[in-house]
């Protein structure tokens, strides 16, 4: 990545945002996983439990949060949010 841009609009939304990025380089994550990596990731998990409150996905509060704000940007029909991916592995 050479270029990271945030659109006007963005900032009209989201006026506070703060944003970060972290850059990693060869990395090699075509390994398997330590057992220490494997149960710090399902620690982790596990702690993410705690902010689902609805048994519907969508209705939790910090994802519907999150929704509305990505439901304010343009989309390409039918992509996928990562989001829900991620949280429902």
């Amino acid at each position: 990545m050479k270029k990271f841009i945030v659109e006007p609009e963005f900032w009209e939304l989201f006026p506070e945002t703060k944003i970060g990025i972290v850059l990693a380089k060869n990395i090699d994550n075509s390994m398997e996983s330590s057992a220490e990596i494997k149960k710090n990731l399902d620690e982790a998990n596990e702690n993410a439990e705690q902010f689902l409150e609805a048994a519907v996905f969508s209705e939790n509060p910090v994802v519907s949060v999150w929704r509305k704000a990505y439901q304010k940007f343009k989309q390409k029909k039918g992509l996928e949010v990562r989001l829900k991916i991620c949280l429902n592995e």
